[in-house]
């Protein structure tokens, strides 16, 4: 009789205890017995939409596409919905709200632009979504107090600092010239750039302003051209940047180094978009990425592929798989009892983290939420986007 009861006590207790561990799982968005929902919030249409939002989407794919292909992560698969931002606050409040509140989605992935982001921001800390956030580089956006917003991609006031120290290394460079927008995505890496040329005790002989629809930039470019500098910095989207680069060239100012950042990441479709020969030929750009062309990377090109044919391996698809990447070393760390708090704490955890894709390791902490302060600068060499380092040099 004992026995028997003892056997019914313990029924009892597990049935007692699978309720409450399903009811933890119901009450965790996004998450059920065999599926983690995620979203990428990548921008398809807007300033960015034709390249940066469709490469980040791919390579996010392309990861866990072949994590799910083994199995999971703690017997879950990975599923994800898309929304488009558009790169603008008009889209990405009503995309951001109908992640969380309609898909019910346990995080938030990918962000490609800053202006966007820093529009939903406060949503997504008022309700403790983790954002792991690939593109997008204002500092504001990782800024404490912060519960949950991560980032793989550099912060802007740190690009802008390596902009003009790159700036700076060019020898016998004593002019400089800026040219920015003036939005919260342009204005924090511009803010970056001048605090570093005040410290050297340097002011632009040129400071002109553009912004993301500016369709002529033959005012700013005859100004720059009448400053007479030795060096252009821009900060800039890369519309704008497609726009000056056309009327600079009809300057002569393109024959001078231009010092790009890292939302002009590819080089060789940035050459497409000029149409203008010879006009990105002294294009030196901030980049976290490695060169796409490493042989070790050749076999993520199909991976890509079978994602979307059009998609190659670029440094916008090279941030997705970065990011997502850094996602699943994190749900790993969760482990199956996987809530957003103990998402948020793994990826707080992680220290080190090495992706093939980029030059340095992510590290997080409770009070650093910027994993990235590792960068490079690239330029084309015959087609190709090639290192370049921290200091300028030629590329023969």
């Amino acid at each position: 009789m004992r026995k028997h009861a003892t056997r019914r006590t313990l029924a009892v207790l597990g049935s007692a205890l699978a309720l409450v561990a399903g009811t933890a799982t119901a009450e965790t968005p996004g998450v059920t017995d065999d599926t983690i929902k995620i979203a990428l919030m990548v921008p398809l249409t807007g300033p960015a939409g034709a390249t940066v939002g469709p490469g980040m989407s791919a390579g996010a794919q392309a990861v866990w596409k072949e994590v799910n292909e083994s199995g999971g992560i703690h017997g879950r698969m990975i599923e994800w919905v898309e929304e488009d931002t558009g790169c603008s606050a008009e889209i990405g409040i009503p995309g951001v709200k109908k992640a969380i509140y309609d898909h019910e989605v346990f995080m938030l992935a990918s962000g490609g632009c800053s202006n966007e982001i820093l529009s939903y921001r406060d949503i997504v800390i008022e309700n403790g979504v983790p954002f792991s956030v690939w593109g997008a580089t204002n500092d504001k956006i990782t800024q404490q107090p912060n519960c949950c917003i991560f980032r793989t991609s550099l912060r802007a006031g740190y690009e802008g600092v390596l902009q003009a120290d790159f700036a700076r290394s060019i020898p016998n460079a004593e002019r400089f010239a800026i040219i920015a927008q003036h939005d919260a995505w342009g204005q924090a890496k511009y803010d970056g750039v001048m605090a570093k040329l005040t410290e050297y005790g340097i002011t632009p002989v040129a400071d002109e302003e553009m912004t993301a629809e500016t369709a002529d930039a033959t005012p700013q470019a005859l100004r720059i051209s009448k400053a007479n500098p030795d060096v252009i910095i821009t900060d800039l989207y890369p519309k704008p940047t497609t726009v000056f680069l056309r009327a600079a060239h009809q300057y002569g100012l393109t024959k001078l180094p231009i010092i790009l950042h890292t939302s002009i990441n590819d080089l060789v479709q940035l050459e497409k978009d000029v149409g203008i020969p010879g006009a990105v030929d002294n294009a030196y750009t901030v980049t976290f990425t490695r060169d796409p062309n490493a042989p070790d990377l050749e076999p993520w090109k199909a991976k890509l592929a079978a994602i979307a044919s059009e998609i190659k391996l670029t440094p916008y698809s090279m941030w997705g798989v970065t990011g997502a990447s850094v996602v699943v070393e994190a749900l790993n760390r969760a482990g199956r009892d996987l809530t957003r708090e103990s998402f948020i704490k793994a990826m707080e955890s992680i220290e080190g983290f090495e992706s093939e894709m980029i030059f340095g390791p992510i590290t997080y902490s409770m009070d650093d939420k910027d994993g990235n302060k590792t960068g490079m600068f690239q330029k084309l060499h015959m087609g190709k986007q090639m290192d370049v380092g921290l200091t300028f040099k030629t590329v023969e």
